[in-house]
């Protein structure tokens, strides 16, 4: 983590990727132990550099993780390095035209957005990416104080009595949170 952030600072001033949700994003991979990740928005590649990192510290095989970025710019992943670009994959374009793209037909371990932070945007995202991760999967979201988009999600997830009340056995998820500016889901396994 300090070698990732020396090398941010001496790349950008700004990138919206704290090292406290880094931190977060490395533990949840860890907890986890997502060997297949779609990532929403790299930019600089941060959050892609600690996910690598997390995957690769639990020796995971043939884990990889699939980052689409709307346009490549010079700094585009700059931040990764060099031993952990094998099994990272990065696809160039809007995330709706890419959308049936063969790469990401599979279905995954986790997802995290990190792009555009609208509640439009947001929602649509979570899901059309929420039907391709595996059961017992985990949907992961950066700035989740953006928009009301995430709680939004979360409580499409339930069904609720008249009470207002979740039905906990008619749920889509086993459990949810946030942690500063992450937000995670844990798709039910059944």
């Amino acid at each position: 983590m300090k070698e990732l952030a020396m090398e941010r600072a001496r790349v950008t001033t700004h990138s919206a990727m704290g090292l406290m949700d880094a931190a977060i994003l490395y533990a949840l991979v860890k907890f986890h132990r997502s060997s297949t990740i779609i990532e929403i928005g790299s930019g600089f590649g941060m959050s892609t550099a600690v996910l690598r990192k997390a995957q690769m510290d639990m020796r995971l095989d043939d884990a990889s993780i699939v980052t689409i970025t709307r346009r490549r710019e010079s700094f585009t992943g700059c931040l990764i390095p060099e031993s952990l670009r094998p099994g990272v994959f990065q696809l160039f374009g809007d995330v709706r035209e890419l959308v049936s793209d063969a790469l990401l037909a599979k279905q995954y371990d986790m997802y995290l957005h990190d792009s555009t932070h609208t509640w439009n945007h947001q929602s649509w995202e979570y899901r059309a990416f929420w039907d391709r991760l595996r059961p017992g999967g985990m949907l992961v979201s950066h700035d989740v104080k953006a928009s009301s988009a995430f709680p939004d999600f979360v409580s499409r997830l339930c069904v609720h009595g008249k009470d207002g009340m979740i039905a906990q056995d008619v749920c889509s998820y086993e459990d949810w949170g946030c942690m500063d500016n992450i937000g995670f889901v844990l798709k039910s396994k059944s």
